[in-house]
Parts: structure tokens; sequence; C-alpha cells
């Protein structure tokens, strides 16, 4: 059987067969944020591992949820420096001492209490009642937004560091109490500052040489006719530099008593008013 090899070939293709080349698009980094929960059903501190649901502490892609319907716990941030993304609690919470850094919301829907330590960072919501007390003990707010309430107790000092946004009410509501404006800073925000009728009470800048300037949304209101109350930029009670600034771009109203202001420059652009018998 003779077998012609030309008939086994297969029909030639005139067309070129063209290669294509896969192009990939990098897409942007994704995080994998998680929810990490409280587990014991008792007061305790936030540095112990195993009080959490992850067995360690939580970190910064991590939404900390503190909810035990089995009692009234208080939960204490007592050292160390932690970074979270937000902090929703029904429990108290105490933060006494180290650093907490919340990268969006703080929202406790029971006592916030400070008592020494650093809140970094947050917006403390004003939402389910949220309210943010200082102790004698004091605290540090760098770069907080305040949307709720924040109460100053009696001796209480809530230091402020690289501004604060104010959206809710300063109360400086015992004897004692006051805002410690540390270097050049802006108190920014629409809300309120309230000097309630009490001994030393003070909005002080703390900082030889630095300004603070008092936002346009903002209201600082109300006065005492007590002994030292109701500073304004330097305390003749609890010292400090006279050198200081303060720019007003808001409402200073003395309502009902006095507002004293004592500072080596005040530039008013704003409303300085007194009502109702106020000075």
């Amino acid at each position: 059987m003779n077998l012609n090899r030309a008939a086994w070939r297969r029909p030639f293709n005139s067309r070129r067969v063209r290669s294509k080349t896969l192009r990939f698009e990098r897409l942007e980094d994704r995080l994998l944020l998680a929810t990490v929960s409280w587990i014991t059903d008792s007061d305790g501190f936030w540095d112990v591992a195993s009080n959490w649901s992850t067995g360690t502490e939580p970190g910064p892609n991590d939404d900390v949820m503190v909810d035990r319907p089995a009692g009234d716990f208080t939960i204490s941030h007592r050292q160390g420096s932690n970074s979270i993304r937000s902090l929703t609690s029904t429990e108290a919470v105490t933060l006494s001492g180290g650093r907490l850094n919340v990268a969006a919301t703080v929202q406790v829907s029971n006592t916030f209490t400070m008592a020494g330590g650093t809140l970094a960072n947050a917006t403390v919501l004003g939402a389910s009642g949220t309210k943010l007390v200082l102790t004698g003990n004091g605290g540090t707010l760098d770069g907080v937004r305040v949307d709720g309430d924040l109460v100053l107790g009696s001796w209480a000092t809530a230091t402020i560091v690289n501004g604060l946004e104010l959206n809710g009410t300063v109360t400086l509501a015992e004897q004692y109490s006051r805002l410690d404006f540390v270097g050049t800073q802006t108190l920014s925000g629409t809300g309120a500052v309230v000097f309630g009728n009490f001994y030393a009470n003070a909005v002080r800048v703390n900082d030889a040489g630095t300004t603070l300037t008092i936002g346009s949304g903002i209201t600082i209101r109300g006065g005492s006719n007590q002994g030292y109350g109701a500073r304004l930029g330097y305390s003749d009670y609890w010292g400090g530099p006279t050198n200081i600034a303060v720019v007003n771009l808001g409402t200073i109203s003395a309502d009902g008593s006095r507002i004293t202001l004592l500072q080596g420059s005040f530039t008013n652009a704003g409303t300085a008013e007194a009502r109702n018998g106020g000075e």
C-alpha cells in the first residue's frame, strides 16, 4: 500500500496567530476589620488578654465591643499604649493610665471616666448618652473631637494637646476645675464651655508665648462670683506665664456673673458680652 504523505497534511491556514499579553491591575490593599469582645462577667483590666474574645488585647484594626447583660461592670485601661479602630460599650469604662488611641469613634452608654491617662484622636459621640467625666486625677485629650458632654469634677484638669473640636458642652462643674491648653491651640467646633459658679475654675493657656484661638462656632458662657473663678487665659490662682494671647472669633458671654480675662494680649473678632447682670 502506497501512502501519499501529502494526503495526510493538514490544510495550511495562512492567517497569522496573534498572541495576547494578559495585564493585571493592582488593587488597593484591603484590611480585614474584626470585632473583639469583652467576654468576662466581672470588672477587669484592659491589658489582661484573657478578658478578650481573641485571647489578646485589641489592635489597630479592631472594633471593640463591651456588652455583658449579666451585670454592670467596669473595664479599666490602666497602663500601656493601645490603638483600636472604635469602642462601643454598654458597660462603664475608666481610663486611669496609659494611652488609648482610637482611630474612629467612642460610644459609651454608661459612665466613661478619665482618671489619668491619655485619650487620642477619638471622636467621642453624644449618642446613647455618652458623657466623659474627668475626676481629680484629670487626663489628656490629644487631638480629640467631643460631640457629647465633657464634665470636669472637683480638682479635675483636662490637658488639651493638638487641638480640641467641641460640638457638645464642657462644664466646669465644681471648684478647682480647669481646661489647660498646652502650646498654641485652637478650640474649634460648634459647642460651648460653661463656667459654673465655683472657686478657682479656669480655661488656661499653659505655655509662655502661645495663643489660644476660640473658634467662630464656640461659645464660652456662665461665670463665677467666687474667688479666682471663671478665669480665661491666665489664672491668678493656678499661676503660669502671663505673656500669652487669646484670640476670640466666637462668643464670650458673662451670663449672670463674671468672666475674667487675664492675658498678655486679647484680640476680639467675635462677640464679647455681659448678660443678666453679668460682667
